[in-house]
């Protein structure tokens, strides 16, 4: 199990923290596992809740946002902000992180000459901790994506309680016009050289790099500026955000209102079906392509009028109930959209193997180490630049740029080539 013997006491702006799972397997292994007290790297007032999407269905980001946000309010009524990371789905890009998915894939870091597994979840919640944010806010965050920003003793602090509260914030930071291209990207209105704070000219999704070139905000160094995954709702964006969960349109996305919509059809219909087949309906709702385009930006607000905006943003999601989409809109198009720019911050997305292996053997967004807990023994030959993690081996071989992880052999010769991963073995085998 993760270390993290160090972190009692340690502050966090936030009240409660939601970590989405996707299914209830997983979200009950979570708790019982990496989201236990003991392991956790915050301090033990931190409520935390372990969830899925209600009753087996697939919500979308933005679903999983109402319904994991609903759970909050009807568990814990303290005031206080909270925290929602959604952890994704089953790996299947990348297999070593199958059962419970890429926000637990295990982390050497390397800190003060020690060495201590973590993990993207701990390390997303370490750095939005230092996060200086108004009470009664929401954060949403994806648990895939490993960030760097200058930490709360540094003079260039995240500070966003000076923000007005009707604002929504996204984190960006600076990034290659190839990494920029695969994410959503802040086109800003006019740079503002002496706040983080700044204006959104046009918000893209994943735009490509000639659009990027003609229409977003390059830094001198030919950076764009790259969304993290992390939005903050500020307390009256965050009121806003609670009235959509409540609204009766939106009931289907909370586990309180599927279950209420059931009763209501099962009374009527008078049919034989079971909740998880009745709430398997929904359409997804996307957190980007559907709530948060619903947001204005300055620069759209200065190029069309609210009727305008209501058309192009209803045009370009036709994937989803207009009705569904004019009340979006109804309630977010008179927030707007900022976004505060990290100069110093760094963004990994940990979404394949061969991008987990690239940020395993590669110097980049965290201190890491090549080797944590191992015993090799003799006989040996490993390649310098190879990973291993948790393994007891005896006698191996392992090529370049690999990652051995969770292995127990023993007395048996284990041999892997360049760029592999080995995860999950024990004790020895029969090889013939």
């Amino acid at each position: 199990m993760n270390s993290n013997n160090d972190k009692k006491d340690k502050n966090t702006s936030f009240h409660t923290i939601v970590v989405t799972s996707p299914n209830e397997s997983a979200a009950q292994a979570a708790l019982e596992g990496p989201l236990h007290p003991s392991n956790l790297p915050t301090s033990s007032s931190v409520k935390v809740i372990s969830t899925c999407d209600p009753y087996q269905t697939r919500l979308g980001s933005g679903g999983g946002t109402l319904a994991a946000l609903s759970q909050a309010d009807a568990s814990f009524k303290a005031d206080g902000s909270v925290l929602i990371i959604h952890a994704g789905g089953q790996s299947s890009r990348c297999p070593t992180q199958m059962t419970l998915g890429k926000a637990w894939t295990d982390l050497p870091v390397l800190l003060d000459n020690k060495t201590r597994l973590t993990n993207p979840t701990y390390t997303l919640i370490e750095a939005l901790s230092n996060l200086l944010i108004p009470s009664s806010s929401i954060v949403v965050a994806a648990s895939d994506v490993i960030l760097h920003w200058p930490s709360s003793s540094d003079e260039q602090k995240l500070d966003l309680t000076k923000v007005s509260h009707d604002k929504v914030v996204g984190l960006a930071v600076p990034a290659p016009l190839t990494t920029a291209q695969n994410h959503g990207v802040f086109s800003l209105y006019a740079k503002n050289k002496k706040s983080h704070i700044q204006a959104v000219d046009t918000f893209f999704q994943k735009p490509s790099i000639e659009t990027m070139k003609t229409e977003c905000t390059i830094t001198d160094d030919d950076m764009a500026w790259v969304d993290t995954g992390v939005i903050v709702f500020l307390p009256l964006a965050a009121r806003v955000l609670r009235k959509l969960y409540q609204d009766e349109l939106f009931q289907c996305y909370t586990a309180k209102g599927l279950a209420s919509i059931y009763h209501d059809h099962h009374q009527a219909e008078k049919k034989e079906q079971s909740i998880q087949q009745f709430a398997k309906a929904p359409s997804k709702l996307e957190l980007y392509s559907h709530i948060l385009l619903s947001i204005s930006t300055k620069g759209a607000i200065e190029e069309m009028n609210q009727q305008e905006r209501l058309q192009h943003y209803v045009a370009s999601n036709s994937d989803l109930c207009p009705t569904l989409l004019e009340t979006m809109f109804r309630y977010f198009s008179e927030i707007e959209l900022q976004v505060c720019t990290v100069d110093q911050g760094k963004f990994l997305h940990l979404g394949t193997t061969e991008e987990l292996l690239q940020f395993y053997t590669s110097p980049g967004v965290l201190p890491l180490t090549n080797r944590a807990y191992t015993s090799l023994n003799d006989n040996n030959d490993i390649n310098p630049s190879c990973v291993v993690i948790n393994s007891d081996v005896t006698s191996s071989k392992i090529g370049a740029n690999s990652l051995v992880e969770h292995c127990f052999l023993r007395d048996t010769t284990l041999e892997v080539g360049s760029n592999c991963v080995v995860s999950g073995l024990r004790g020895k085998f029969d090889t013939d």
